[in-house]
């Protein structure tokens, strides 16, 4: 199963990285088995980036405050610049 996740997982980064090829023809996109915070942190580490963009599904402030914000994480510990993509309403 995680073998099949896996591979849908970079196929979808692979169309969302096409779909941008004009615009960003040095973009990456990178598929880590690790938890959300601890792997953005070791791939930032382990790389020269100039910019890391995450999703954000904007949840209220107890849900953030409970369950974390790996948006707001991956802010604080990257360094490079990071964008923050919510998603359309």
């Amino acid at each position: 199963m995680i073998d099949t996740v896996s591979a849908s997982v970079k196929e979808r980064g692979r169309k969302l990285l096409e779909s941008f090829e004009q615009d960003a023809p040095t973009a990456t996109f990178s598929a880590i088995q690790a938890s959300p915070e601890r792997g953005i942190a070791e791939k930032l580490e382990s790389g020269d980036y100039d910019l890391v963009v995450v999703g954000s599904y904007g949840r209220s402030k107890l849900r953030r405050w409970l369950l974390g914000s790996v948006a707001e994480t991956t802010a604080r510990i990257a360094p490079c610049a990071v964008a923050v993509a919510r998603p359309d309403s």
